[in-house]
C-alpha cells in the first residue's frame, strides 16, 4: 500500500513538484502520478515496482513510501516436496 503523504513529500522534495520530471525519472505515467497526488488514489503493482526500482537506484528507503503486508495465511499453505 502506498503511503500517499510520504509520496507527496518525495514528489515535492525530489522532483520539485514537477509531474513530467517525476514520470521521466521513475517510469510512472504522468496521469498516474496526478491521480495519486490530486485524487489521493492508491497505486497498482506496476507503480509500486517502478517506485521501488527508483528508490533502490537513488538511495531512498522504499519502506517509507510503501508498506507490504505480511502474508495473511502462512499456516494454511501446503508445502510441496
Amino acid at each position: 500500500m502506498l503511503n500517499i503523504p510520504a509520496f507527496e513529500k518525495l514528489f515535492t522534495e525530489r522532483f520539485d513538484g514537477r509531474y513530467h520530471e517525476a514520470a521521466r525519472q521513475t517510469g510512472i505515467d504522468v496521469s498516474q502520478i496526478h491521480r495519486i497526488i490530486n485524487q489521493k488514489q492508491g497505486a497498482g503493482i506496476i507503480v509500486v515496482e517502478r517506485l521501488i526500482e527508483w528508490c533502490n537506484k537513488n538511495g531512498v528507503d522504499y519502506r517509507t513510501l510503501i508498506s507490504i503486508p505480511e502474508p495473511l495465511a502462512t499456516g494454511n499453505v501446503e508445502e510441496t516436496a
